[in-house]
């Protein structure tokens, strides 16, 4: 069941890029002398994403479904680099002032998937993901999870600011991966996060 909330998630943000209509512009200033970037502490350590900070939203018409993506890598010019990807899946539009979190989560179809997604992948190619494609709506776990007692859902999204051509806000969560050798969940937290993105319609 968790396995199929993780894949149901992930298929509403590709099959976005098949069927989407792009949104319209949002109001505000446009940013011109922007530095875009992504802050965060990974595991207590500041940290600044700032090659290739993007965003970008569609609607997916086959799902009722927004997607947004917010992308930064760490160098984008190494082959293997570090990166943050966050996906918010609602259905609604971005909007100024909103906050998505898990455990929240979106429907499509009946089936429910995270209204964030918060992933980390590092330059040894290891995918660290927040919970929240494994939790119900109300952050509990299948105990068929190895070390499901350890685990949280708290992803969350502030979207403070959108402008015609920029987003600005905050961000936070835990990240996991399974750690097959011991059958746990290896964990990185992402505090104090902040960005300024370029969006692009």
């Amino acid at each position: 069941m968790k396995s199929t909330l993780f894949l149901t998630a992930f298929s509403v943000v590709l099959m976005t890029l098949g069927s989407c209509k792009k949104e319209t512009e949002k109001p505000g200033n446009v940013d011109t002398n922007a530095t875009w970037y992504m802050h965060f502490k990974l595991n207590g350590i500041e940290t600044e994403f700032n090659s290739l900070p993007i965003v970008q939203s569609a609607f997916n018409s086959d799902k009722n479904l927004y997607v947004s993506g917010f992308l930064a890598y760490k160098d984008s010019s190494k082959t293997n680099q570090d990166l943050v990807n966050i996906a918010i899946i609602n259905k609604d539009a971005l909007s100024q002032d909103a906050v998505y979190k898990d455990p929240v989560k979106s429907f499509s179809d009946g089936q429910a998937v995270p209204q964030v997604i918060l992933t980390y992948y590092n330059s040894k190619k290891e995918s660290f993901t927040s919970m929240g494609v494994f939790s119900d709506e109300d952050g509990n776990f299948s105990s068929v999870l190895p070390d499901y007692q350890n685990l949280v859902a708290d992803a969350k999204v502030t979207v403070i600011k959108i402008g015609t051509n920029f987003i600005k806000g905050t961000f936070s969560g835990t990240v996991f991966k399974l750690n097959s050798g011991t059958n746990t969940y290896d964990k990185i937290s992402l505090t104090e996060g902040a960005f300024n993105l370029h969006y692009l319609h």
